[in-house]
């Protein structure tokens, strides 16, 4: 029986239980890139030990928005699960952008602007992604422009924001936004728990 002895062995396993459930998952390996490896000593509180093995999802040198996939094995090789946040599907955009980013930069300050009702201080370069956008409940994968923008006005909240601008086409689309400044009550009246 075969014995994996290094993280390399273990992607492989990794990517051999892909393809056994492949039906399941419908993703392209060709997108998945290996990250992180862990040995779990789990053995020293009374359990047993399991290796990790992390892959990263990008198509054309594009990562995907949240993309990624972890395998858990017995040191042995066997493997006991796969828990995926991959997109399928990503292997079929196209990777050339239809608008500027300078464009899209602009849009996600507009944005920002007008959902925040503050100024922006800080906007980053764009980046190309690939964002899992939800349509009706369906999420297809499209290619995005990715900005995050920081806004800090004394005596109010900061506010931080990360705007994904459609690059799959020339009109102007937020695709979405992920919240980077979490207020966690700062400012709220105080509640029961407080």
């Amino acid at each position: 029986a075969y014995t994996p002895t290094s993280p390399a062995d273990f992607q492989n396993l990794a990517l051999a239980g892909l393809e056994e459930a492949s039906e399941m998952f419908q993703i392209a390996a060709s997108t998945l890139i290996a990250g992180e490896y862990k040995y779990l000593e789990l053995s020293r509180i009374g359990g047993t030990d399991k290796i990790s093995q992390n892959f990263l999802q990008a198509h054309n040198g594009v990562p995907v928005v949240r993309g990624d996939m972890s395998f858990l094995f017995t040191p042995a090789g066997d493997l006991l699960a796969i828990d995926s946040n991959a997109l399928p599907g990503a292997e079929h955009v196209n990777t050339n952008p239809l608008i500027k980013a300078s464009r899209a930069s602009r849009a996600a300050s507009q944005y920002f602007v007008g959902v925040k009702d503050q100024a922006v201080n800080t906007q980053s370069v764009g980046e190309l992604v690939i964002y899992p956008y939800n349509a009706d409940g369906l999420i297809t994968p499209r290619l995005a422009w990715a900005f995050e923008i920081y806004s800090e006005v004394k005596g109010q909240v900061p506010a931080g924001q990360r705007i994904f601008v459609a690059a799959d086409h020339a009109s102007v689309e937020i695709l979405g936004a992920d919240e980077l400044v979490h207020e966690c009550g700062f400012g709220a009246p105080a509640g029961p728990n407080d």
